[in-house]
């Protein structure tokens, strides 16, 4: 079986969300994996800000930290 996948299921694979399941089965059955031309970008995009919320939560976090240490 041929899967196209776009980002928002790819993602699914990496990222542990509602239909990741769902994703691992259908990847499991396919014998091919069919992406858009734009995914590679699209997925560095996604990651690029989950890094950037996951450093501005733990920044806040830590001068929240400090300021209550002072």
């Amino acid at each position: 079986m041929n899967l196209f996948l776009d980002t928002s299921a790819l993602i699914k694979k990496y990222i542990s969300e509602n239909g990741s399941e769902r994703v691992d089965d259908f990847l499991g059955k396919a014998d091919r994996v069919l992406l858009s031309v734009i995914t590679e970008m699209e997925i560095h995009s996604v990651f690029k800000r989950l890094l950037v919320e996951i450093y501005f939560i733990w920044y806040i976090y830590r001068n929240h930290n400090l300021q209550e240490n002072l």
